[in-house]
């Protein structure tokens, strides 16, 4: 009915509105009644529809500020997932949208607070260096009921530790979330009620998840925005931490460029050995072979960028010795703390004019410590610097505390000599 009133509203609104401009010139009066009957007409039509989508405007923020705080995905990323296509579930978010009047989630780089009864479970993103060292790891995989992180459940879920490649530990099972599975899931991983009527809930697994995996490094693909957040729930309660290595960030690092990075499309790209998607133990094998890969391929680029470094360094030495070979300053290490009467950038742009080395801390390898006022430095800043240079003096070191004028004076010197050799 209101689709039909609304268009006999905008059919009198014309009517009106030509009927108006119409009597322009001719009936003013009329012309004036017409238009502005027109435009009440219109008024009619749209104000009402303008406060309909205010309120479905704000209804949807509501439910975007409890995805964002549930997750560090955005919800447009958890409904598409374009580049992981693990979990392809419609979510309730009008569900999750009442939810916040009983829960409030934060999650901070990986570390998750709420007021529900949620134990202290704190996790740790090992970064690409750390990735390629372990050779002790748990790969983990989960199936859910849908996305929502609050009132969804684990239905199935599968893990293998492995160490040096080899298999140690492992354990599977399907998972009585005890509430309907939506046909939605079913459709994507082919588990139903019938199937885990009596499989273990979460209660009965808890004792177990947690003392498998707790204080381990768990390896998942699209695991930091997904499978940990069911984890933590699975555990509330239960305290302890876990490092994660996301497969699917790692993949991005390993091979860029690629269309999806998906699981499914990753190993047929890589052509790793997969089974099937969107069944656990599956998924869990497949992504061990995925991040063995990834290992090899991000050691190999970290090696060839260390190479790289390593043939920069040597060329720009070979040129500064060159260039500076005159210089009494030579690969002379200067570091400088403290407040100086000059300008310290243009202080510290002087080392490179003679060939020297500038170093932001003091080490064994400092020569000269250049000390302005310090009378005002933090405790720790004294320590830093000059109370390192202090004890390596009273080891017998070769780093020497000069001032800014006696810092000046050994650069004139060194200008004057390259100067006359020049000539």
């Amino acid at each position: 009915m209101r689709k039909v009133g609304n268009g006999i509203k905008i059919v009198l609104a014309a009517i009106c509105l030509i009927g108006g401009f119409g009597n322009i010139g001719e009936n003013n009066g009329a012309a004036i009644f017409g238009i502005v009957l027109g435009l009440a007409f219109i008024a009619w039509v749209f104000v009402p529809i303008m406060r309909l989508r205010n309120r479905k405007n704000n209804r949807n923020h509501l439910e975007e500020s409890a995805q964002m705080a549930a997750s560090k995905l955005s919800p447009e990323q958890l409904v598409n997932q374009p580049e992981s296509e693990k979990h392809e579930y419609n979510i309730n978010t009008e569900t999750l949208a009442k939810s916040l009047a009983s829960k409030i989630i934060i999650e901070v780089d990986g570390y998750r607070e709420d007021n529900s009864d949620a134990g202290l479970i704190t996790t740790f993103p090992l970064n690409d260096s750390q990735a390629i060292k372990i050779s002790e790891y748990i790969v983990l995989d989960i199936e859910t009921t849908g996305l929502n992180r609050d009132f969804d459940k684990i239905i199935e879920i599968a893990w293998v530790k492995y160490k040096d490649t080899h298999e140690i530990q492992h354990y599977h099972s399907l998972v009585n979330p005890e509430q309907h599975i939506p046909d939605s899931a079913s459709n994507i991983n082919g588990i139903t009620d019938n199937d885990v009527k009596d499989a273990p809930t979460y209660s009965e697994i808890k004792k177990i998840i947690a003392s498998d995996i707790l204080g381990n490094t768990i390896v998942g693909h699209n695991i930091a925005s997904f499978d940990l957040i069911f984890i933590k729930n699975l555990l509330s309660g239960e305290s302890g931490e876990l490092n994660y290595i996301d497969t699917l960030k790692l993949a991005k690092h390993a091979f860029p460029g690629l269309k999806s990075y998906s699981l499914k499309n990753l190993c047929n790209s890589l052509k790793l050995p997969i089974s099937s998607s969107h069944h656990a133990l599956d998924d869990v094998l497949a992504t061990n072979e995925l991040f063995i890969r990834c290992q090899s391929e991000i050691a190999k680029k970290m090696e060839a960028e260390r190479r790289q470094r390593k043939l920069e360094k040597e060329r720009i030495a070979a040129e500064r010795a060159t260039k500076y070979a005159n210089s009494p300053l030579l690969n002379i290490v200067f570091v400088f703390t403290g407040d100086f009467e000059n300008n310290r950038q243009q202080l510290e742009s002087l080392v490179n004019s003679v060939g020297a080395l500038k170093r932001d801390g003091v080490s064994r390898n400092t020569d000269y410590l250049v000390v302005g006022k310090i009378d005002n430095l933090p405790e720790w800043a004294l320590k830093r610097k000059y109370g390192r240079a202090k004890e390596l003096q009273s080891e017998g070191k070769k780093v020497q505390l000069i001032s800014e004028q006696e810092y000046l004076k050994l650069i004139k010197i060194a200008i004057e000599n390259l100067k006359l050799h020049c000539n």
